[in-house]
C-alpha cells in the first residue's frame, strides 16, 4: 500500500487514481475501463497559470537535445506543451517538431482549434491501442498516470517504431 504522506504530495486525484489501479490489479476493470476512469478524471482537471506551467513543465525543455520530433502524450492542456516544447526548442536553435496525442476527444478538439496549423498533429486516442502516423518520435512525454501501472515502458518502446 503506497505511503499516504508521500500521497499527499502528489497533485490532485490521487486517491482516485490508486482506486482505479486497484481495481484493474484485481481484474474488476479491463485496460478500456481503466483509460475511460481516468479520462473521466483528467477531463475536468486543468487549471494553473503561466508561472506554475513554466515551473512544473519547463524542465521538459533539459531533455531537448536535438531538433526532432516530440510527442507528448495527454496533450489535453489544450496543446500548451506542444508550444512550449517549439518554443523551447527555439530557444536552443533546435527545430522541434510536436506532435500530441489525448484521450479526451473535447480537448482534442480544443488543441486542434487553438493550434490550426499543428491540428493535423493533434490526435485522439488510447495510448494503448493508438498507432502512430508512419514515423517514430525522437522525443515522446508520457506522465506515468496516463498509462496502468506496469505497461508505461512496453508501450513508449513500442511508439518508437518497431
Amino acid at each position: 500500500m503506497p505511503d499516504p504522506r508521500i500521497e499527499a504530495l502528489k497533485e490532485r486525484a490521487w486517491r482516485e487514481v490508486a482506486a482505479i489501479n486497484q481495481a484493474l490489479a484485481e481484474g474488476l476493470i479491463d485496460e478500456d475501463e481503466w483509460h475511460e476512469a481516468m479520462a473521466a478524471l483528467i477531463k475536468p482537471a486543468h487549471g494553473g497559470d503561466a508561472v506554475t506551467w513554466e515551473a512544473s513543465r519547463g524542465l521538459v525543455a533539459e531533455a531537448l537535445d536535438g531538433s526532432g520530433t516530440f510527442l507528448d502524450v495527454g496533450c489535453a492542456a489544450s496543446g500548451i506543451l506542444m508550444e512550449s516544447v517549439h518554443r523551447w526548442g527555439a530557444a536552443k536553435g533546435l527545430s522541434i517538431e510536436p506532435y500530441g496525442l489525448d484521450i479526451v476527444p473535447e480537448s482534442v478538439r480544443l488543441a486542434r482549434l487553438r493550434l490550426p496549423h499543428w491540428a493535423h498533429r493533434i490526435y485522439s486516442g488510447n495510448i494503448r491501442t493508438w498507432r502512430p502516423p508512419g514515423h517514430r518520435f525522437d522525443l515522446a512525454l508520457m506522465r506515468p498516470e496516463y498509462a496502468p501501472p506496469g505497461r508505461l515502458v512496453r508501450r513508449l518502446f513500442w511508439l518508437d517504431g518497431g
